[in-house]
């Protein structure tokens, strides 16, 4: 199954939904959960962020960037 841009994208809007019902969490029994829940989801997020940037901004090779004599 492939993976596109729009998967990634609705996935971190996702991530930014459960990470707002994480924060409004109230009970003392789960905050330990929660907290551990919400580093999952930020390292997730960043995750799918630099997976996004690689798709949409691909680097460039070494050698593309001579061509343009600057």
């Amino acid at each position: 199954m492939k993976v596109t841009n729009e998967d990634i994208e609705a996935l971190r809007s996702v991530i930014v939904v459960l990470d707002g019902i994480v924060l409004k969490s109230q009970i003392h029994s789960v905050v330990s959960k929660a907290v551990s829940d919400r580093n999952r989801l930020t390292k997730l997020k960043s995750k799918l962020l630099i997976e996004f940037t690689k798709r949409e901004f691909p680097e460039k090779k070494p050698n593309e960037s001579n061509k343009s004599g600057h």
